[in-house]
């Protein structure tokens, strides 16, 4: 039963982990044009 679980969980987190992966490219495509001004706010370094 916990080995059952376990994989269940190998399995979510997998999934959540591509989910995240997927929500940080559309954010980064979003916030590729106005990264020149966030740099200007927020210096990097």
């Amino acid at each position: 039963m916990s080995l059952s679980r376990r994989g269940c969980e190998k399995v979510r987190s997998q999934s959540e982990r591509r989910s995240a992966k997927e929500h940080r490219g559309t954010l980064q495509k979003m916030w590729e044009p106005t990264q020149q001004g966030i740099d200007e706010y927020m210096p990097t370094g």
